[in-house]
Order: C-alpha cells, then structure tokens, then sequence
C-alpha cells in the first residue's frame, strides 16, 4: 500500500469510522421507531434516522475533541475542566445513539419546570 493512503487512513480513520456508525445508528432508530406505513408516516422515519445520525456523528466529533485535549494536556492532566466533563458525557451518549432523544427530553423537562414555575408566580 502506497504510504500516502496509509497516512490518509491514519488521520481520518476516525471519521470514517464515525461516519459508518453513525450512518447504522441512524438506520437502526429509524427501524425501531416505525410501527406501520399507514399509522406512521415516512417523515417520522426520516426524522429519527437523521436525528440520531447528527447525534452520533456529534458524539464522535466530542471523543476526537476530548482526544485531542487529552493529548494536549499533558501527564499530570492539570488543564481539563468542566468543558472536558461535558464532552465525555456528549462523546458516551452520541456514540452510543443516545444524544438526540436525551436533547429532546431535556428540552422537554425544561418547558415542564418552566410551566410549572409561570404558575407559582401567576398564583
């Protein structure tokens, strides 16, 4: 193999690799989230699919960032900080297919405790 291929495959291996997982994350969230073709339209299909795909892909780009990070802290590790905490949390539930619908229930949960916040001040 030529040795310009192999640095190549070395520097973006990762996105491949972030590129072929996200892309099954996508088609399996899509699969699970169809019931049928009359009561679930093909939108909601195409929806989850690039949902969790963006979620995913967003989910390997915050490991490569916390990667790099890492890498660039060196040995006693001094300079990470609460920014390092949430790409972990962000790379762990992307990676896994989790990050778009744990997004969705923390917009969700942010509009219950603000309508139940309007409330107390209304009342």
């Amino acid at each position: 193999m030529d040795n310009r291929w192999l640095n190549l495959l070395m520097t973006y291996g990762w996105l491949i690799a972030a590129l072929v997982v996200s892309f099954l994350w996508g088609k399996r969230s899509g699969d699970i989230h169809r019931i049928d073709n009359d009561r679930h339209p093909r939108w909601t299909y195409f929806f989850e699919s690039v949902s969790n795909f963006v979620g995913s892909f967003a989910g390997w780009c915050c490991a490569y960032a916390l990667v790099v990070r890492i890498n660039g802290a060196g040995p006693d590790l001094r300079s990470l900080n609460g920014v390092d905490i949430f790409l972990f949390l962000a790379a762990t539930l992307g990676i896994s297919g989790r990050f778009a619908e744990t997004i969705h229930r923390f917009i969700d949960a942010m509009g219950s405790f603000i309508g139940a916040l309007a409330k107390k001040v209304v009342a």
